[in-house]
This record gives C-alpha cells, sequence and structure tokens, in this order.
C-alpha cells in the first residue's frame, strides 16, 4: 500500500532489510518472513521501519517457521528443518524446553529501525526488537564524518544491551547450551560495546574496528542480521559470545553503492578474536580476500570470489573457506 506520504506498506511473504533481520542469500535462496512492513520517510532527514514478523523462512528452508525455536519434537523425521536452525540461533530454546515453561512455541519477532541525518555529518541509529516473553534487545549508534582536503574521517560508536525476559530460564546463558563459565547460566542479560574508525581517501576505505561482548551472556540474534556488522564481522565468523573481544582492520579498493564493479572491486581483512576458552570458545585469527568483478566484454554478468582462512587454537581446526559464484544482472 502507497497510499500514505513517503511511505510503504508491505504484508505477506518478502524481504525484510533491518538491523536485526536480512535476506543474506548467501545460499542463493534468500532469508524471507511473513510479515506486515512499514518504511517511511515522513520525517524530514529521518527513516524508520518496523515490521511485525510471524514467521521465518530461512534460506535452506522449504517453508515458514517459528522465529525462536528449535525444534526438538521429533528428531527422527528431522523436525529441526522447519523452525530456527540457523548458526546463531539459541539451541536450548527448543520446542521441548518452551512447552514445559508455558512458552509460545511460535511467539512473533517485533523489529524496527530509526535512522537520523538531521545534523550535517552525523549518523545517529537506533534499532529494537523484541520476542515476547523471551528476549529483546536494543542497538544504539552514531557516526560522525569529519571532511578534510581530499579525504575523510569517520568514527563511530556502537552499543547493544539484551533484556532476558524469560528465555535464559529456558534455555541458558550460551547459544550453545553449554554454560560452563558463566557467572548466571539461567540469565541472557547481555552488553555490547564497539568502535570504529572508517577513512576514505578516493577510492580507498579502511576500517579499523573493535567489539566487546561484555562477560554476560551470549547475543542472540539468529536472523541473518549480525551485531558486529560494520565493526568487526568478517565471512562466517560469529565474534559475539560473552567475554570476547575482536579486532578488526578492512580495506576496500573500488567500493560503490551501486554494486556494479567495472574495476576489479577488493576486500581485504585481518581479525583478531579473543575468545574465553573458560567457556569452551578459542581465540582465532582470520584472514579474508574477496573479490567482484563485471566482465567487462559482458558487463551484466558478475564474478565473485570470497577466501577466509581461519588460524585458531581449537585442535584440528584450522581451515580455508572457499566461494565462487556468478551473477546475471537483469
Amino acid at each position: 500500500y502507497k497510499g500514505l506520504e513517503k511511505t510503504d506498506i508491505r504484508l505477506g511473504r518478502q524481504l525484510v532489510d533491518t538491523f536485526y533481520t536480512k535476506s543474506n542469500d548467501t545460499k542463493m535462496i534468500p532469508n524471507t518472513f511473513d510479515a506486515l512492513y512499514l518504511q517511511t520517510k515522513i520525517l524530514p532527514k529521518t527513516t524508520i521501519k518496523a515490521a511485525y514478523i510471524k514467521k521465518q523462512k530461512l534460506r535452506d528452508h522449504t517453508s515458514s517457521h517459528s522465529v525462536l525455536m528449535y525444534d526438538d519434537s521429533n528428531t527422527a523425521s528431522y523436525s529441526t528443518w522447519n523452525a530456527n536452525d540457523d548458526s546463531a540461533m539459541h539451541n536450548g530454546l527448543t520446542y521441548t524446553a518452551l512447552k514445559a515453561a508455558g512458552k509460545d512455541t511460535d511467539a512473533p519477532l517485533i523489529t524496527g529501525d530509526i535512522r537520523n541525518k538531521s545534523i550535517e555529518n552525523l549518523y545517529l541509529g537506533a534499532s529494537f526488537y523484541a520476542v515476547p516473553e523471551l528476549l529483546s534487545q536494543v542497538m544504539t549508534e552514531a557516526n560522525y564524518k569529519i571532511k578534510m582536503d581530499g579525504f575523510s574521517i569517520t568514527p563511530g560508536i556502537r552499543y547493544i544491551k539484551q533484556f532476558d525476559n524469560g528465555a535464559g530460564e529456558v534455555g541458558g546463558a550460551s547459544y550453545s547450551t553449554d554454560t560452563t563459565g558463566y557467572d548466571d547460566p539461567t540469565s541472557l542479560e547481555a552488553q555490547m560495546v564497539a568502535a570504529r574508525l572508517v577513512g576514505i581517501y578516493e577510492n580507498y576505505r579502511l576500517n579499523l574496528g573493535y567489539s566487546n561482548v561484555l562477560d554476560e551472556a551470549d547475543l542472540i540474534t539468529p536472523w541473518r542480521g549480525f551485531p558486529t556488522a560494520g565493526y568487526t564481522r568478517s565471512m562466517a565468523r560469529y565474534n559475539w559470545s560473552a567475554n570476547t573481544k575482536t579486532y578488526r582492520a578492512e580495506l576496500m579498493i573500488n567500493r560503490n553503492k551501486k554494486g556494479i564493479y567495472k574495476d576489479l572491486y577488493m576486500q581485504l581483512a585481518v581479525l583478531h578474536t579473543d575468545a574465553d576458552e573458560t567457556k569452551g570458545r578459542y581465540d582465532e585469527n582470520y584472514y579474508y580476500a574477496g573479490f567482484i568483478q563485471n566482465i567487462p566484454s559482458f558487463v551484466d554478468l558478475q564474478w565473485r570470489l570470497r577466501l577466509g582462512y581461519t588460524d585458531t587454537k581449537e585442535v584440528n581446526a584450522d581451515n580455508l573457506d572457499g566461494r565462487f559464484e556468478l551473477n546475471y544482472l537483469f
């Protein structure tokens, strides 16, 4: 429905692009949601998004399902495929555990964003999500661009607070369900602070990022929107476990907002994660290189190559992750 000024309202199965929810179609089938979605720019220099999500269909699933339930009701018939089994899903929030606690096994996800650029060079943002009787979270962020002769520097900060509304007693403080090393194993109260410094000169963009999840509980955000995105998030890295500090240096060359790369786009990153070994996590160094280009003689055809190497203290866990794809742009 587009009958309201500068406002878009959608109902049905759709992509929902907010801080906490993304399509993230690295498996070629996008992450979709059965939702009522609103986006409006009716306020000057402000974008507001809000969504009421009743169901989710993960990238490798064939049917929609609960947004925050791991289905163990019939493991013999692979029932987990019919609920949220994402890599970042809290595995303790099972059908059996939620039922035993008298919790809704099909609770909705309510989420929203607000972004404001009323003050020149200052970008302000805030986001939230709530799953009734289980979990909620808020995020605030500020970035200020300092323009200089020929280049710019933008310092940014992000803060996240997670509120336990009953999920901790059901599933525990760790999304892996192993609460060894957690001060309060039944609480999902959590916090994260992050900072970055972004420098841009001509076609070069350098991002120096840091994130710190405090020693409380893991952050729970299994809808493909990553809480460390833009700061210390790299391909396949989940660095929002309790008492985890992460540092990243990222260089982008020939980046643009349209995503059409006649010149070779390169993204290079080095990431160090300082994890809490008492919680069964391991320190690691991660090295990433990504390349994208539209073939000059056939500009509508784009190739992508991404390589990530993990060097970790975990025994026999070093690995190379390689991904190649071709996209035809209609």
